[in-house]
């Protein structure tokens, strides 16, 4: 014959465990997290000639803002990045002249449709452009 015991007495009639006590702790602070977080571009490159692309990021439903997060690392050239809204306005854009370390975080109105996340990379004189990035669009959802 089975019997059913409920969680309490469970927990009485077994000594808890640090394991027990560390997964209880992690379940209770997954289940405070109610936000997750939706990349819709995300390029990382190193790179060592010119060259451009741009990227398609399709927002298919209103919320909370678009946020361009990422870093650069440039050594030689000029590195330029723009962000152009579903209206085709180019609402932001900035070109990177110098070498050094760089950190983009910018928060832009959500707006449904297609959004176009581009970056050129040019030469500087006669040295050859030189360095790494990583750039992410995402919004929360």
């Amino acid at each position: 014959m089975f019997q059913f015991y409920s969680f309490g007495v469970f927990l009485k009639n077994r000594k808890m465990k640090k394991i027990d006590i560390l997964f209880i702790g992690i379940i209770f602070l997954l289940s405070g997290c109610d936000e997750t977080s939706k990349s819709v571009v995300s390029v990382k490159n190193d790179f060592t000639t010119v060259g451009k692309d741009s990227m398609i990021a399709t927002i298919e439903n209103a919320g909370d803002q678009l946020n361009l997060k990422g870093n650069l690392d440039l050594t030689a050239g000029e590195f330029s990045i723009y962000l152009s809204n579903p209206s085709g306005d180019t609402i932001y854009s900035e070109s990177f002249k110098d070498s050094g370390n760089y950190t983009v975080n910018e928060n832009f109105d959500r707006i449904i449709g297609n959004w176009v996340f581009s970056y050129s990379i040019v030469k500087i004189d006669d040295s050859t452009p030189s360095g790494s990035f990583d750039f992410d669009l995402s919004y929360n959802d």
